[in-house]
């Protein structure tokens, strides 16, 4: 499995908190899931914001309708400045 995350966070507190991880993994035929890949990520701790560096982990399983693959996920992205923790879903689907 293969997917890019961007992820807009902190607009709940009126701020903008851009992140981007790119996650290489397995899926099994059951649909278990897990990944990991490197987080980009820009921070803002005490007044300064910065860029940051960390590896994303993700672990999930894809619900199958049909020809529409459900991915549900759970990715964690520890970082010294306060881990991330965020739930991922989305969908895909195959032509027949």
């Amino acid at each position: 499995a293969f997917q890019e995350v961007l992820l807009l966070g902190g607009l709940d507190l009126g701020i903008f908190l851009p992140s981007l991880s790119v996650l290489v993994g397995f899926r099994s035929r059951a649909g278990l899931e897990f990944g990991l890949g490197p987080n980009l990520s820009l921070d803002r701790s005490a007044g300064d914001a910065g860029i940051s560096l960390a590896v994303a982990f993700s672990v999930g399983w894809t619900f199958v309708f049909s020809n529409v693959f459900v991915p549900v996920d759970l990715a964690l992205v520890p970082s010294p400045n306060g881990s991330r923790l965020s739930l991922l879903t989305g969908f895909n689907f195959t032509k027949r």
